[in-house]
């Protein structure tokens, strides 16, 4: 009965901290934000893990960027937008367990700013993914499935969206795409 007890305690928190999460996600204003320095932000965040730690079979990972000449400002969620970038940074490393490059690569379509972010590892099983974006779903043995959903709804609050693709000849690609903020306003 106290093994139980202390289950439903431990689910309960989990619930809780859960709903902080969400709520205070969902407090964060839009503002117009240098996707560049956004970037360099979210890389900053993660470095050590990912360019100063081997990974689990002692690879290394490079951070490769490319980017369009000038890119404009965007509206976004600035906090969460980050926040989101360094999740992909972090699974794209976790794709990797021998190391190579992760890209960060940013351009500029007529109406969006598209930040894509891909990696050299094993790819996505075609199965998966639809899946990978649903609450709750994860292939790893720790985490809580929540950082894709999570990037799926901060990139659809911010009108924008998220989609994943393997890349040729291995690897997978995630692309973000936020609108541009509209000229004639």
């Amino acid at each position: 009965v106290d093994a139980i007890s202390r289950s439903i305690d431990a689910a309960s928190q989990r619930v809780q901290n859960l709903r902080e999460y969400v709520t205070s996600r969902r407090e964060e204003n839009l503002a117009l934000i240098d996707p560049e320095e956004l970037i360099s932000a979210a890389i900053e965040m993660v470095d050590f893990l990912i360019q100063k730690t081997p990974t689990v079979n002692g690879g290394r990972i490079r951070i490769v960027r490319k980017s369009a000449a000038s890119l404009p400002q965007v509206s976004a969620f600035p906090n969460q937008l980050r926040h989101v970038i360094a999740n992909l940074l972090v699974n794209a490393r976790d794709a990797m367990p021998d190391g190579g490059d992760l890209l960060i690569e940013t351009r500029v379509t007529d109406r969006q700013l598209e930040i894509e972010v891909s990696d050299e590892g094993g790819g996505i099983s075609q199965d998966l993914l639809e899946k990978i974006f649903e609450p709750f779903f994860t292939t790893k043995a720790t985490g809580n499935g929540l950082g894709l959903s999570t990037a799926r709804d901060v990139l659809a609050r911010m009108e924008g969206d998220i989609q994943a693709r393997n890349r040729t000849p291995r690897g997978a690609a995630f692309t973000l795409r936020i609108p541009l903020p509209d000229k004639s306003a």
